[in-house]
């Protein structure tokens, strides 16, 4: 005899084959030509889970008939609509729900202007809805089951609209976005509060205006559904913890945002290639596993060029320190969409622990002279580092020997040196945006754990011509900076400025010629105008797809009324190349005055095979196999001489050096060291 669990079981794979074979799966395709993936839930895959069940998973489609169920008999479901939380007051599940087109709705979200005090544009076309279903079900005995959440976007060409972007859908109660006491996305409460403890708040710039949205911690972060829909249909779904994220940014409409996996919340840890290609930091592997990530506005550049972080980051990502890796995504809230963004790396415990194999219990990071992650007493690790440093004359080779025991130099070079290159005004110059991390005990355990303090490269975008329309790239602001450092932690703001470290370090005459030849590779290696350009042109697309919508979505309104979208955001890109690109030419010549140097020498560097070997220049790997010619041209000064190690490929062998137009002052087998004259050309040879 066959039990009525069973029937239920086949009825429900007769069910889903019929509707394989009326072709009712297929998600929107394209215009053109192409395969397109279908998803077919099979209710007998978990069926023993007591939960709601969809006959679809989220995602594009037309027109179609949702269909829930439970394999638990005498079970009830009930759903909602609006991202509430369903209770047996809630609709009740009766039949199959006809999920239709709801990008004619009027607008809920995206028609409040209570986000900040600076704007109340809202959209003045209609913007992309889906439908939202959050599910559960109701046993016999009075206990129900955990939530199940769907996003279904209707009538929508997902290819034409985001390309291969993932989208993000992430699903809350309204409450916890726009409550004025605990809603974390608007003015609120705080807002008001703000205003009573000083009326001359009122007359603050906008960027300082403090709301719901200002307010950090735990208290602060609040439960959302977090579902992943890549282009290739292998979805993730999540239960996660949300928060506002950033400094002034938070005041924008589109703010971004901080995503937590926790044990609380179900989900230990976030398990998918999200940031495709996303390499660990010590190279062995891809990253598939996160415990938080970010959804980033873009920052500063959030109404300019938006890529502008994500270009710095990917150009400077095999220097000394470490760099944020993200890709772009669409994300929609409660159904409406939500703009463009980036999925972004979060420098964690977590982060140093999955990147570099190091227990994360024994991880502190410092932000801005203030303990990220780590013990309250860990601090004293820092101010140990910053005491020392600046207590002693760095310009004394036994003393700068010791702190180079203490700290990263390289790392550090590579640190300031992008700071000065990009032009970054909201750096450790400025006593912003700068944060180190290291092992709490230097066991060497792993070569990071070594008890040097490394760095972490964050919010860039500040910086290269950003608010100038891409000009400015030809101003001294090396000079600027430097002849700017001299002061104390209250000229700065916090107790123990990173800036203080730095002045101390660039009185010694090593430091400031590895400064000197830092800038030099970067320029010459890292921002060339071949690579920039690579690399602009394999990111700028995605963000050109995605940038016109999120800009009418959320202004400015003058962008929107009176220019095109695409057309003033191919306009923004144009002036991020501009930057660069005159940033390149100009640079020899701003360092020969800042420094106080000669002419720049042309520099030019290859090797004999380069199947057979690679040549490292001061602190830079060069890749020459991906230059033109297999050659890398720079310029370089002759007050400062530069260093090159030869490195043989396995089963190869180096031979000799070949120099022309340049002074032989150290060589030792495999490491040369020369003083470029005109025309400096060095070979390595290899057999």
């Amino acid at each position: 005899m066959i039990s009525k669990y069973k029937w239920n079981m086949i009825l429900l794979l007769l069910c889903s084959m019929l509707l394989v074979s009326c072709g009712s799966t297929k998600q929107v395709e394209s215009e053109e030509e192409e395969e397109t993936v279908m998803v077919i839930v099979d209710p007998r895959e978990n069926a023993e889970e007591a939960k709601v069940y969809f006959n679809r998973q989220s995602g594009f489609y037309e027109e179609f008939d949702l269909e829930m169920y439970c394999p638990v008999e005498y079970s009830a479901i009930y759903y909602t609509t609006d991202g509430t939380i369903p209770n047996s007051h809630s609709k009740k599940y009766e039949g199959p729900i006809t999920l239709t087109d709801r990008t004619g709705n009027p607008e809920i979200y995206a028609a409040r202007t209570d986000y900040n005090v600076e704007s109340d544009y809202v959209p003045i076309e209609r913007i992309v809805k889906g439908n939202i279903i959050r599910a559960i079900v109701y046993f016999e005995d009075g206990t129900c089951s955990d939530i199940t959440n769907g996003t279904f976007i209707i009538g929508q060409n997902r290819k034409k609209l985001y390309g291969k972007v993932p989208v993000i859908s992430l699903i809350t109660d309204p409450d916890n976005l726009f409550n004025e006491e605990t809603g974390i996305l608007i003015l609120g409460n705080r807002y008001k509060e703000w205003l009573d403890e000083d009326p001359m708040n009122a007359a603050r710039p906008d960027w300082e205006v403090q709301g719901n949205f200002s307010n950090r911690g735990k208290e602060w972060e609040r439960p959302v559904a977090f579902e992943y829909m890549p282009a290739d249909g292998n979805n993730l779904s999540a239960d996660m913890g949300l928060r506002t994220k950033g400094g002034s940014t938070r005041t924008y409409v589109q703010k971004s945002l901080r995503l937590y996996a926790r044990e609380e919340y179900g989900t230990k840890n976030i398990k998918a290639e999200l940031i495709p290609g996303n390499m660990k930091s010590d190279g062995s592997e891809e990253i598939t596993k996160y415990k938080t990530i970010v959804l980033r506005n873009g920052g500063n550049d959030n109404n300019f060029g938006k890529l502008r972080d994500p270009l710095i980051q990917t150009l400077a990502s095999d220097r000394h320190f470490d760099t944020l890796q993200s890709t772009p995504c669409v994300v929609f809230l409660d159904g409406e969409y939500w703009g463009l963004y980036a999925i972004t790396e979060d420098y964690t415990d977590n982060y140093i622990e999955t990147n570099y194999g190091v227990d994360k219990d024994n991880v502190v990071i410092v932000k801005r002279g203030e303990i990220d992650e780590g013990e309250d007493e860990d601090i004293a690790l820092y101010e140990e580092l910053y005491d020392f440093v600046t207590s002693h004359d760095m310009s004394k080779d036994i003393y700068y020997a010791q702190a180079a025991e203490m700290i990263d130099l390289p790392g550090f070079l590579d640190y300031v040196a992008l700071s000065l290159y990009v032009d970054n005004h909201d750096s450790l110059f400025e006593d912003n945006n700068w944060s180190v991390w290291r092992v709490r005990e230097a066991d060497g355990a792993t070569p990071w754990s070594d008890g040097k303090w490394r760095f972490l490269l964050y919010d860039t975008e500040y910086s290269s011509g950003i608010y100038d329309g891409g000009a400015g790239f030809d101003v001294d602001t090396i000079s600027d900076k430097l002849d700017s450092m001299s002061g104390s932690p209250s000229k700065y703001g916090t107790d123990y400025p990173l800036i203080n470290i730095f002045e101390s370090l660039y009185r010694n005459d090593q430091f400031r010629e590895a400064l000197v030849l830092t800038l030099c590779d970067l320029r010459n290696y890292n921002f060339s105008q071949k690579r920039f350009s690579e690399v602009f042109d394999k990111i700028a697309p995605d963000y050109q797809r995605l940038a016109g919508d999120s800009f009418y979505r959320y202004g400015p309104d003058w962008v929107v009324k009176w220019n095109e979208p695409s057309k003033y955001f191919e306009q923004k890109l144009n002036e991020v190349k501009i930057y660069f690109n005159g940033r390149y030419q100009a640079f020899p010549d701003l360092m020969k005055s800042a420094f106080r140097v000669g002419k720049p020498v042309k520099v030019t560097i290859t090797v004999s095979d380069t199947g057979k070997g690679s040549v490292r220049l001061n602190q830079t790997d060069l890749d020459l196999m991906s230059l033109d010619n297999e050659t890398f041209s720079g310029d370089y000064f002759a007050e400062y001489p530069i260093t090159l190690q030869a490195q043989p490929k396995d089963g190869c062998k180096f031979v000799n050096w070949k120099v022309s137009g340049g002074n032989i002052l150290k060589e030792n087998g495999e490491t040369i060291t020369i003083q470029p004259t005109k025309k400096c050309t060095i070979e390595a040879v290899y057999e």
